[in-house]
């Protein structure tokens, strides 16, 4: 899908990847992450920040260019950070984070009822006490990492997704911070 090489990460990994990223790179990553945050859509890549044709892929794996979808025009190329590319940015640690206390919660209201197979914004802001603002950028981050299952609704406020299909590997798993670099 995208023009980039992937890079094998192991789960602890990610923390040097960030500690190499170069002051270029880091404004590069944050500036994709920030349009996708802002405006709900990959950035174009004729938009991009290296000014060139399109943002080049630094560091490899983090950046994938996407034919057009949603709301660009025909065959518009966008980029889009991959999963790894946003925990990269300088909003990475908190979006790993919240991440970690959604499958938390995920986890926990799967064993307190097998049955469960959706959950929706409203109960997750409330469990988690999370802002607007964070609700928002949960679901962005349950649509990239694709934590959900069964499907999903993904409003411009609200939204509901079914647990994720490896809802019962989180069962067994005391480690959720290892779990989700693992995803990457």
């Amino acid at each position: 899908m995208g023009d980039c090489p992937e890079i094998q990460t192991g789960a602890g990994e990610i923390d040097t990847l960030r500690g190499r990223l170069t002051a270029e790179e880091r404004v590069h990553l944050n500036a994709i992450w920030e349009y996708f945050r802002d405006q709900n859509q990959w950035i174009p890549a004729v938009s991009s920040i290296s000014g060139s044709a399109g943002p080049r892929c630094r560091p490899p794996g983090t950046v994938e260019r996407k034919p057009g979808s949603g709301r660009t025009e025909e065959g518009e190329n966008r980029c889009r950070l991959t999963f790894l590319g946003v925990l990269l940015t300088d909003q990475g640690k908190e979006s790993e984070r919240l991440l970690i206390r959604y499958l938390e919660y995920v986890r926990d209201r799967y064993q307190a009822d097998s049955r469960v197979e959706w959950v929706g914004s409203a109960e997750v802001e409330a469990a988690l006490t999370l802002t607007p603002e964070q609700s928002r950028h949960l679901r962005q981050l349950i649509r990239l990492s694709h934590w959900w299952g069964g499907g999903s609704a993904f409003g411009g406020r609200e939204w509901t997704v079914g647990v994720p299909i490896d809802v019962d590997d989180l069962l067994g798993e005391n480690d959720l911070q290892r779990y989700v670099r693992q995803h990457v």
